[in-house]
């Protein structure tokens, strides 16, 4: 059985528990994470998009087991995150695309939605 997801809640508030020498696969510090999403998303695409990444990022790290569909999304956030820190843009313009990747890992996250 799969382990329990956990909302960005639970991850603000760990990771503000954490020392400063903890650091997650991707590299970042817990503070650059909390500092992630802390950022207000006002309706930026991009920060839904980042919310929800690192929110399931955690959750996989924490065991959760991401169904096809949601590791299809998953995959196609790191690749647009990826090429949009690395160029300045992302792999899609196409602000559907990138909320239905966000939506995705939303319901994931939320523990409402086993595609």
């Amino acid at each position: 059985m799969s382990q329990v997801c956990c909302g960005s809640d639970y991850w603000k508030q760990w990771l503000g528990e954490q020392d400063s020498g903890w650091k997650c696969d991707m590299g970042f510090s817990a503070s650059q994470l909390l500092d992630m999403l802390n950022k207000p998303a006002k309706g930026n695409e991009f920060l839904m998009l980042v919310h929800q990444f690192v929110t399931a990022s955690l959750n996989e790290g924490l065991g959760c087991i991401m169904p096809p569909p949601v590791k299809e999304a998953y995959d196609s956030a790191s690749a647009h995150l990826t090429a949009f820190q690395s160029s300045g843009s992302g792999i899609t313009d196409d602000r559907m695309e990138i909320l239905k990747w966000k939506n995705i890992l939303a319901l994931w996250n939320e523990n409402k939605s086993n595609p």
